[in-house]
């Protein structure tokens, strides 16, 4: 079984409502309880590294594909949180 399949079926099992992000396992962060349900997370940060990688995208053809391609593929009730994750350097 692959880990897009892993992953959807963790999330089936933990709350049918949620909307796993297609092909995304590797950006998968955790799961979040909203007032509508639950979601599922996914880290931004994961994403762009990912289509840079795989993809030989450089930062900017990354993000750009990223906010066109994933976070307008998915729209109605509980669709997946994209999250990007602040630098702890950030914070001091």
């Amino acid at each position: 079984m692959s880990s897009d399949n892993k992953l959807k079926n963790f999330l089936k099992d933990f709350d049918e409502s949620i909307v796993p992000a297609d092909g995304l396992d590797y950006a998968f962060y955790g799961v979040a309880k909203t007032d509508t349900g639950y979601q599922a997370i996914y880290s931004t940060e994961r994403i762009i590294a990912h289509l840079m990688e795989e993809d030989m995208m450089d930062f900017d053809a990354a993000e750009e594909f990223m906010h066109k391609n994933i976070f307008d593929a998915y729209q109605g009730e509980n669709p997946p949180i994209f999250m990007d994750i602040i630098p702890e350097e950030f914070w001091k």
